[in-house]
């Protein structure tokens, strides 16, 4: 594999990407961003993300949130 292809791996999302590839609201990927502390790099006005470190936040529960608090917040 190349140099380039190996580049490809590492994909970039941005917050509409995590919001599609996840499944949930703009608000919601900001909330991780602003209260979580998501790790993740403005380009811009832009944010973007290393999708492994997406995945990562999914996987372990650095997403996770409770139906109670997520209701009141809305």
């Amino acid at each position: 594999m190349g140099a380039l292809e190996a580049g490809m791996e590492d994909r970039w999302l941005a917050v509409d990407d995590i919001r599609k590839y996840l499944n949930v609201g703009d608000e919601v990927v900001y909330k991780w961003i602003g209260r979580r502390g998501m790790p993740g790099h403005r380009v811009g006005c832009r944010w973007v993300f290393r999708q492994e470190g997406v995945d990562d936040r999914a996987r372990f529960g650095g997403a996770s949130c409770k139906v109670g608090k997520l209701a009141r917040e809305r």
